[in-house]
């Protein structure tokens, strides 16, 4: 399949009581979606209260204003499947947990120990070596985990997904990564190599418009550089020839049809495609950011200067 970009946020949005009418999905698996964004918005807020007093030591990168995409992209995914995750990750690992936890004992278990993983504690998925940034669990959910290396979880997934095809096991690998990872030179190589390599991967950029001091591509900060001359980073798809679409971040059934179309071509044709999930991250970079790139108006909720990451243009 040649280069092309879908815009999705183009088409009218798709209505979760027709794609259940459809049978796409049931109206339990909504429920559990929108649970699962709750869970994942109440452990950011827990944790980043933790971080206040100092009870989590270190870094951590909260995924607080993305748990549509996590929660869209792993419901579209088979168990078997397989996951890679970045620094920023507790929604990644949040909603992969869900999707295994059998119960509700297994499903606050699950939650119990990223929990404790943060908080240095041997009950950890890591046994509390791997803290925020490294939480994996490769034995029972697939998650390759994640890693505080920009762009370090990229080439693992590949290589993954290459493995995948070559034990004709028919599962996918599903890659998170951020905006400020594809201006990485792993990046590029990665994407390079899952194209001519024909591997069955779907990458998913969480393009939440900030990184750790500038904005992607524009502020109206005066004075504020950026990271990249691209608005749309999905553009990129037409140096490795692959498929591309962009997507309202912000909404998870739109996201969960648009992996799942990917998921579809990756299983069946080992074609490689890029989703650009337009997205907003409601924490600063880290604790340590002083978001002095954006303004605190638009930080507010409810008020007509908070950015949209549907419709946000460049400065």
């Amino acid at each position: 399949m040649d280069f092309s970009i879908e815009d999705r946020r183009e088409k009218p949005v798709a209505k979760i009581k027709g794609i259940i009418n459809d049978g796409v999905i049931t109206l339990e698996n909504a429920k559990d979606w929108l649970r699962t964004i709750h869970e994942i918005r109440f452990f950011e807020e827990k944790v980043f209260d933790l971080l206040g007093q100092n009870i989590i030591k270190g870094a951590s990168h909260l995924y607080a204003g993305e748990e549509a995409v996590a929660t869209g992209a792993i419901a579209a995914i088979e168990l078997g499947d397989v996951i890679g995750s970045t620094h920023r990750g507790h929604g990644h690992c949040g909603a992969i947990g869900n999707k295994y936890a059998e119960t509700e004992d297994d499903r606050q278990s699950h939650w119990n120990r990223m929990m404790a993983e943060l908080m240095g504690k041997e009950t950890g998925y890591c046994k509390g070596r791997g803290g925020s940034m490294h939480i994996a669990e490769v034995d029972k959910c697939n998650n390759l985990g994640s890693t505080g290396i920009v762009g370090g979880n990229q080439p693992p997934a590949v290589g993954a997904a290459l493995a995948e095809k070559y034990k004709k096991t028919g599962k996918v690998v599903l890659s998170f990564f951020g905006d400020g990872s594809t201006n990485c030179g792993s990046f590029h190589e990665s994407m390079n190599m899952a194209s001519a390599l024909h591997v069955p991967l779907v990458a998913v950029i969480e393009n939440n418009l900030y990184g750790m001091s500038v904005p992607f591509s524009g502020s109206e900060i005066e004075g504020t550089l950026k990271a990249s001359n691209v608005e749309d980073i999905a553009e990129r798809a037409h140096a490795y020839n692959v498929p591309a679409m962009i997507v309202d971040g912000q909404d998870a059934l739109e996201v969960f049809l648009a992996v799942r179309q990917a998921v579809e071509l990756a299983r069946k044709e080992n074609q490689m495609t890029i989703i650009e999930a337009k997205t907003y991250r409601w924490y600063g970079h880290s604790r340590s950011d002083p978001r002095a790139y954006r303004t605190k108006a638009e930080e507010r909720p409810g008020t007509s200067e908070t950015r949209s990451p549907s419709s946000a243009k460049s400065s």
